[in-house]
């Protein structure tokens, strides 16, 4: 008694060519790369923030008390920010806090026109 031979059919959905991994692969790695280099713009506005007080200070008129609570209160911006940030990466998906991420701070980088 033999045991039937598989049937040859079509290659299965889990089957993908090389082309198709590589295009994976090199997608992945592009979005990638514009989230390094945003993570990186945003590391630069808090690395830059302190260098140009100074000068911000001299522009406006700002004494040093009012120059230092400016400074506070742009560090806090962003420490209280991370709080609705991480209730909502914990109820959403990545993709969602990107996008809405992205539209709240394009708005308010408009608004400062």
């Amino acid at each position: 008694m033999s045991l039937p031979a598989p049937a040859q059919g079509p290659a299965t959905t889990n089957e993908r060519s090389s082309s198709e991994m590589l295009y994976g692969i090199g997608l992945s790695l592009f979005f990638l790369v514009i989230l390094c280099v945003s993570y990186s713009i945003n590391a630069a506005d808090r690395q830059i923030f302190p260098t140009l007080l100074p000068a911000i200070r001299k522009a406006f008129g700002f004494d040093l008390k009012i120059a230092g609570l400016l400074s506070t209160i742009f560090t806090l911006g962003l420490a209280v920010a991370g709080i609705p940030t991480g209730y909502i990466l914990d109820r959403t998906s990545r993709k969602a806090v990107i996008l809405i991420g992205m539209v709240i701070y394009s708005a308010f980088t408009l608004a400062t026109v």
